[in-house]
């Protein structure tokens, strides 16, 4: 793939190197993605999508649980309910402390 070997991958490395990064082409070339499966919840009739863990998916859906959970919805729109945003921030802090605590 052209982002991993060639001459994109040479620009790629000569800028991260120019701005003060450590990769190099090598580096570049010898990177393998990784395929997860997806964290999927269900909030509000739909399924949500998102990356696996270490990126934010299962925080996300956590978030999404409590506040589906917990009634939130039915307070209405948090940009106009400010009951409905104390809980959604209220989820967030959960979700968040417990990405902090469980990784």
């Amino acid at each position: 793939p052209a982002l991993y070997e060639g001459p994109i991958a040479g620009r790629i490395a000569r800028q991260l190197r120019a701005a003060g990064g450590l990769l190099d082409s090598a580096d570049l070339a010898a990177y393998r993605p990784a395929f997860t499966r997806p964290v999927c919840a269900a909030f509000a009739g739909h399924v949500v999508l998102g990356a696996s863990a270490p990126v934010a998916g299962p925080t996300v859906a956590e978030v999404l649980q409590l506040v589906e959970r917990s009634g939130t919805l039915a307070l209405g729109d948090p940009v106009h309910a400010p009951d409905a945003a104390v809980r959604w921030a209220d989820a967030l802090r959960v979700g968040v402390a417990d990405r902090r605590a469980y990784g």
